[in-house]
């Protein structure tokens, strides 16, 4: 009942959104929290091969493996964890676990002489990035406007891939500057300011989700 047929109602429906500065920073705040996913996308695989002897086919299996068991262990856990404490605070919860990961494989990298500690810190972080991703999109949904949804949760969605790719990018630079150890600490870092910016952006706060939705109407 309340779809858009015309085009200059959806156009201006997501102008009315992103002006927002809590949209602004709700975007930035969800481009940050991909600090660990380009990491693990980008650095983790070198970081295995060259310095922890792994093969090339022996951590495809391992990636493959953990990727695919913590994608869905992440996914299920991720409306559990919102039910039981609130959004704003599985949020919370899981950023945080996300920046204490990297921490303890930050200070603990130089006395690795066998990669289990790699190995775990690898999974928990699959995991607790895949239940912040879905805390993200619960949260993107709820400030979508139910007459242009489709566009704006896609520009919502394009955001935090559009960062995942500079992060990448930038990420060999990184390794070489500060190396693996340092990485671990950079990208700790980040996602305590993606924290810091998405409370600045009321995440999860039904006040602000409202009047999101009426400026989109507006």
């Amino acid at each position: 009942a309340r779809q858009q047929e015309a085009w200059w109602p959806i156009v201006k429906g997501i102008f009315n959104s992103v002006r927002v500065p809590a949209t602004l920073l709700f975007l930035l705040g969800t481009g940050l929290s991909q600090a660990t996913y380009a990491f693990v996308a980008a650095s983790a695989p070198t970081l295995a091969v060259q310095q922890l002897g792994f093969a090339s086919d022996e951590y495809s299996r391992f990636a493959s493996l953990a990727g695919f068991c913590m994608g869905i262990a992440g996914a299920l856990a991720a409306p559990v964890f919102v039910k039981l404490v609130g959004l704003r605070n599985a949020m919370n919860g899981v950023t945080l676990g996300l920046a204490a990961c990297s921490v303890i494989a930050g200070a603990s990298y130089s006395g690795w002489e066998t990669a289990g500690l790699f190995m775990a810190i690898y999974w928990l972080q699959l995991f607790l990035s895949t239940a912040l991703v879905v805390v993200s999109v619960v949260w993107a949904m709820r400030i979508c406007d139910p007459a242009i949804a489709a566009s704006l949760f896609a520009l919502f969605m394009a955001a935090p891939n559009l960062s995942r790719s500079i992060m990448s990018g930038w990420s060999g630079f990184l390794v070489e500057s500060v190396g693996y150890g340092g990485t671990y600490f950079v990208v700790a870092a980040v996602s305590l300011a993606s924290l810091a910016v998405l409370l600045l952006a009321k995440f999860g706060d039904e006040r602000v989700a409202a009047q999101l939705q009426d400026n989109q109407n507006a």
